[in-house]
């Protein structure tokens, strides 16, 4: 095989690799092909004939039909629509307490705050109260690792019974 026709089937191979991926992925590969696919179509043109270019030009057009028909328009100066994946989302709507600090030409002029009628309360000058001591709670007959919900005779049964010289 030769190697116009031979690197022709690696492009196919990776055409068809590139439109896996998700369509976000396939815009740098993709764009390669589409560069790449002239002159690899004018190799194969030259050394094999206008049969073996046809073929390969519709293997071109059929891959690329969508790239090929949005380019198209663009040419005509018509405004195609783009697939929702590639679509730019709309900008949030912004709030003039959200703009940044950094750029206060942005910032719209904001009506000042009405002055609080009331006046500011006085600082107390009583001395804190004291916080009273808790007494201590009353030592429980459960082990700590057991929750205190249970009955005393299901927590005795939980409770592993030590392994020193007792019975066996």
């Amino acid at each position: 095989m030769s190697w116009p026709l031979l690197l022709g089937c690696v492009w196919i191979v990776a055409a068809a690799l590139t439109a896996m991926l998700p369509m976000r992925g396939q815009m740098v590969p993709g764009l390669a092909l589409l560069v790449a696919a002239p002159a690899l179509l004018v190799w194969i043109g030259w050394a094999h004939g206008w049969l073996w270019l046809a073929l390969g030009l519709a293997a071109f057009g059929s891959m690329f039909r969508n790239p090929l028909r949005y380019l198209f328009r663009r040419a005509l100066g018509q405004r195609p629509e783009l697939p929702p994946e590639l679509a730019a989302k709309p900008a949030p709507e912004l709030r003039p307490e959200l703009l940044p600090e950094l750029r206060p030409e942005l910032r719209p002029e904001l009506p000042p705050e009405p002055a609080s009628e009331l006046p500011p309360e006085p600082a107390s000058e009583l001395p804190p109260e004291p916080v009273p001591e808790l007494p201590p709670e009353p030592a429980s007959e459960l082990p700590p690792e057991l929750p205190p919900e249970l009955p005393p005779e299901l927590a005795s049964e939980l409770v592993p019974k030590s392994r020193g010289g007792g019975e066996r």
